[in-house]
C-alpha cells in the first residue's frame, strides 16, 4: 500500500496494527492492575495561593491550575487503583479540597503568608491528610533581601522573618520530612544565612508544639500523640531545581 501523505510505501506492520488496544479488558486482573499502577502520575506540585483582598473576604486560599490525576475518571477500576494513592485532601484548608498523594505529592506555598492563612482558614480543625504531608516548599521570592544580596547581615535578617512560618509549618503539619525554601537565584546562600537562625528557628518550633494556649498544637499533639514535635530538614534551592526535582 501507498502512503497517501508521502508518496512511499506503506509499512506493512504498522498497517497491520489496529489504532486502538481492544483486548485490555480480557486481561488478567493483576496485568491491568500493574498497567494502572504504572499510569499512575509522577509526583505533583500542588501551588497553593491566594491574594490579600480575596483573603480578607474570607474566601482563603486556593490550589492554582491544578489538574486532578487522569485514572481517577477513566473507569471504575482504574478509581479504585488510584485511590488507593491518592485522597480528598485539604477540605478545611482551602476552597475547593484536591486529591493529594502523602507519598510524593508537594505542597508549594506562594509565600510565608499564605502557609499562615493555609491554617487560619481550619479554625484549628484537625485532618488526618494535614498529618500525612511529607514535603512543603515555600516561596521567597517575595521577600525584601535589600540592595546587596550577599550582604550576611541582610539574609539573615530575611531568613529571621521567616522563622516563625516555618515553626508554624512544623508545629501544625506535624510529620513533615523535608521544608524547601525558593530562592531566586543560586548567588543568594540562604542556606548558611538560615543556618545561623537556626536555633531559633528550633526553639520557636518547641514554643510552639508545647503551647496548651494554642487549640491546633495541643490537638496536634494528642492526635499524632507525640510530645515534642519532628522537626524536619530545612533546604534551600532555586526555582528551576525545586521544578526539576518534583516534576
Amino acid at each position: 500500500m501507498v502512503d497517501l501523505a508521502t508518496g512511499m510505501p506503506g509499512n506493512p506492520l504498522r498497517e497491520s496494527i489496529p489504532p486502538t488496544f481492544t483486548n485490555f479488558a480480557n486481561l488478567p486482573p493483576e496485568i491491568r492492575s500493574q498497567i494502572w499502577e504504572y499510569a499512575l502520575p509522577n509526583p505533583r506540585i500542588i501551588h497553593i495561593k491566594g491574594n490579600i483582598r480575596e483573603l480578607n473576604e474570607g474566601k482563603g486560599c486556593f490550589a492554582d491550575s491544578l489538574d486532578h490525576p487522569v485514572l481517577l475518571h477513566a473507569c471504575h477500576e482504574s478509581r479504585t487503583i488510584a485511590l488507593t494513592h491518592y485522597r480528598c485532601a485539604f477540605e478545611p484548608h482551602l476552597r475547593h479540597p484536591v486529591y493529594f498523594d502523602p507519598s510524593q505529592d508537594v505542597l508549594l506555598m506562594q509565600n510565608d503568608n499564605i502557609l499562615n492563612d493555609f491554617f487560619e482558614r481550619s479554625k484549628g480543625s484537625i485532618t488526618s491528610e494535614v498529618t500525612t504531608v511529607k514535603f512543603i516548599a515555600i516561596d521567597l521570592i517575595r521577600l525584601d533581601f535589600g540592595p546587596e544580596p550577599d550582604c550576611v547581615i541582610s539574609l539573615f535578617l530575611s531568613m529571621m522573618a521567616v522563622t516563625s512560618a516555618l515553626a508554624t509549618a512544623v508545629t501544625r503539619f506535624g510529620n513533615l520530612q523535608e521544608i524547601v525554601l525558593l530562592k531566586p537565584c543560586s548567588e543568594w546562600d540562604l542556606q548558611n544565612s538560615f543556618s545561623c537562625a537556626c536555633d531559633i528557628y528550633k526553639e520557636n518550633v518547641r514554643r510552639n508544639y508545647s503551647d496548651d494556649e494554642d487549640l491546633y498544637a495541643r490537638k496536634r499533639r494528642e492526635f499524632l500523640r507525640d510530645d515534642e514535635g519532628n522537626i524536619p530538614i530545612t533546604t534551600t534551592t532555586t526555582v528551576e531545581d525545586f521544578w526539576n526535582r518534583f516534576s
